[in-house]
């Protein structure tokens, strides 16, 4: 086990509970962009509600934190291949009339489903995992760019994208994001490499 990962689980409260998800990180100047538009774009408070810049590859819901010590060393210790993925256009889910998350929609190629699919059968070892609807065939890949929020579509619309539809990105591996609920702490649980 990697001095990195020792480090990760030795920072997960056992008995606490969690949110969390499998992403792969992205290129430096890809989230070096969204952290910018970040800055610029959102109030502090809500700035400091995100999570790293990163593509969600699979959901995995909320856990107790013995939990997720469990899932980051059977997600950490599988070997993984490098990916590119392909940018797509501006997106967006919604909640009602609203939306909730803005993001870079990623089209969804045949190693990144695979990797998908792989994760899913990863959590599917553990009896907390009950698959969402955002997982399987409900799994739409993105990079978010700002979550948990309530925005008009007049707003999403104003967003002018500094990504080139199409352009191609290389992925090194997926590793573990948790957000802490009890009380609320964002962590990237690492390692990326």
């Amino acid at each position: 086990m990697s001095a990195e990962l020792e480090r990760a689980l030795r920072g997960i409260a056992a008995d606490g509970w969690y949110e969390s998800a499998a992403a792969y990180g992205l290129p430096a100047p890809l989230e070096r962009a969204i952290l910018e538009w970040r800055e610029k774009a959102l109030p502090y408070a809500l700035r400091q509600e995100q999570l790293v810049p990163h593509l969600t590859a699979c959901f995995f819901g909320r856990m107790r934190g013995h939990e997720l010590r469990a899932l980051l060393e059977a997600v950490h210790t599988r070997p993984w291949r490098e990916l590119c993925v392909e940018l797509g256009p501006l997106g967006a889910f919604r909640r009602g009339e609203s939306i909730a998350n803005m993001h870079i929609a990623v089209r969804p190629g045949a190693a990144l489903m695979d990797a998908h699919r792989r994760l899913l059968e990863i959590g599917g070892r553990f009896a907390w995992f009950s698959p969402g609807r955002y997982v399987g065939a409900g799994y739409t890949p993105h990079i978010s760019l700002v979550d948990q929020a309530e925005f008009r579509s007049s707003d999403v619309l104003s967003l002018a994208p500094w990504w080139s539809e199409g352009e191609t990105v290389q992925l090194a591996r997926p590793h573990v994001l948790g957000k802490r609920l009890d009380p609320r702490i964002l962590l990237d649980l690492g390692p990326r490499s």
